[in-house]
């Protein structure tokens, strides 16, 4: 069997990050489906005890964190990895979706905004940054407040010019 096209190695020690990127992602997938995301949860925290600088793991424990519905867990966990690494995007981004899914537009949209600084060609962030703006910019149409919703779907549909959304709005 191989994992993302990696061929399969000759001993188990040789596996790369990239095969136990997916095993961890699998584990997830199947406790999950199981109705025990608890279980990824702890073998996760396992792991993490024998590396804890090992930032993809905590990922997936971030990932694990919201199966369970353990948010704050979740939200602390990504605190942890930003600790060991300020500038880790993908981390930084999970963030800002947090922050999103909390309603909490404006945190979310300067996470976002700094992690473009840091890097410019981020594809992930400019979507989520569209996305940012075009519910921004919703919210200001339905407060009457057309000049900031303009600003806010016209910025958005330069980051995202595929998206019907912005022109509709």
């Amino acid at each position: 069997a191989t994992a993302q096209g990696a061929a399969v190695p000759a001993l188990p020690g040789e596996y790369s990050d990239a095969h136990w990127a997916w095993v961890r992602g699998r584990i997830i997938e199947c406790y999950t489906h199981a109705g025990t995301p608890g279980e990824a949860v702890t073998l996760f925290r396992q792991t993490l005890k024998t590396d804890p600088n090992d930032l993809e793991t905590r990922l997936q424990l971030v990932d694990a964190l919201l199966g369970n519905a353990q948010e704050q867990a979740a939200l602390n966990e990504l605190g942890r990895i930003l600790k060991i690494d300020p500038n880790h995007i993908e981390a930084q981004l999970r963030r800002a979706g947090m922050h999103l899914a909390r309603g909490q537009l404006a945190a979310a949209e300067q996470r976002v905004r700094a992690v473009l600084k840091q890097a410019p060609g981020s594809e992930p962030a400019r979507r989520l940054l569209a996305k940012i703006l075009l519910i921004g910019g919703i919210h200001w149409l339905h407060m009457g407040r057309y000049p900031q919703a303009r600003v806010c779907l016209s910025e958005g549909q330069q980051l995202d010019p595929q998206n019907y959304e912005f022109p509709l709005n």
